[in-house]
């Protein structure tokens, strides 16, 4: 259960760095997939951009034929991996190497630090024996403890994104009063990251998915790439002179400008941005 705090009077940061080896582990070698969507999914839902850290041994051990992973769930493990939800660190002989990582990226992008881990143990006396007590400071403060309940779903205190979800509800009622069906489809153009782009019409309002990608898709990287595009996708919308895109519960997710789209909510396409499912890449023409 998210506890949402209506009268949070701390510090504001602007996104969330969650400790996805902490997460993803219930104890020793045992790992549960689904404490670390629920939380992911639990933090998009208050607004937040997210980043998820994970140890790149954590992460084989949890694609072992015997792990505590089902098949299914190491096969979604993968994608997560691929479509960059999660980010792995090699240990490189430091075991908390992934923690100093996503310490240091809370620092440096203003975010909170999702964790159970109270970094006592090592990172705290450290930093207390350097003298470096103002970093202390500013990794207690961004800290938020993490506990999981019945059915492995997150419990943590963080306050909504009130300006983000008032933008969404804003389109989305927008939406709901304005919203135009262009004739003819809505042009794109589709490519890989450094690669060649081909140019096709998607339908306007429908969900758009694979195979619609794949029928203008002819260079067989960009067949390739569509592999990771689920069946029933995204959709395009229309209002005004503006451009709207939805994920609509994908499978890997939509990211707009290596954004994660939480699902069922319409973004602006803004010029020149770039929507990447795993290593597709698309841009409104």
């Amino acid at each position: 259960m998210v506890k949402i705090d209506e009268d949070y009077e701390g510090e504001m940061f602007s996104s969330v760095v969650l400790d996805g080896t902490n997460i993803i582990t219930e104890r020793k070698h045992v790992f549960r997939l689904e404490r670390l969507q629920n939380t992911i999914k639990a933090v998009e839902e208050l607004g937040w951009r997210t980043k998820t850290i994970l140890k790149e041994g954590t992460y084989d051990w949890c694609l072992k034929s015997d792990s505590t992973l089902t098949k299914i769930q190491r096969k979604a493990l993968k994608k997560m991996n691929e479509v960059g939800t999660i980010h792995l660190v090699k240990s490189n002989g430091d075991k908390d190497l992934d923690d100093k990582i996503m310490i240091q990226h809370a620092l440096d992008h203003n975010a909170w630090i999702l964790t159970h881990d109270t970094f006592k143990r090592d990172h705290l006396p450290k930093l207390k024996e350097e003298g470096k007590f103002h970093t202390i400071n500013e990794i207690n403060k961004r800290r938020v403890n993490i506990i999981f309940g019945p059915d492995y779903q997150p419990i943590f205190t963080l306050p909504e994104n009130e300006e983000a979800l008032e933008a969404t509800r804003v389109v989305e009622d927008t939406l709901n009063i304005e919203l135009e069906e262009l004739s003819g489809g809505c042009s794109i153009w589709l490519g890989v990251e450094g690669g060649p782009e081909v140019n096709g019409i998607v339908k306007m309002r429908q969900p758009v998915g694979r195979s619609a990608l794949l029928n203008f898709a002819k260079e067989k990287v960009h067949k390739d790439a569509c592999g990771a595009v689920s069946r029933r996708h995204f959709k395009i919308d229309y209002s005004g002179q503006d451009y709207y895109i939805t994920d609509i519960n994908s499978t890997n997710g939509t990211k707009l400008n290596d954004m994660k789209l939480p699902p069922h909510r319409p973004y602006l396409l803004t010029p020149n941005c770039v929507v990447s499912i795993g290593q597709v890449r698309i841009r409104i023409d």
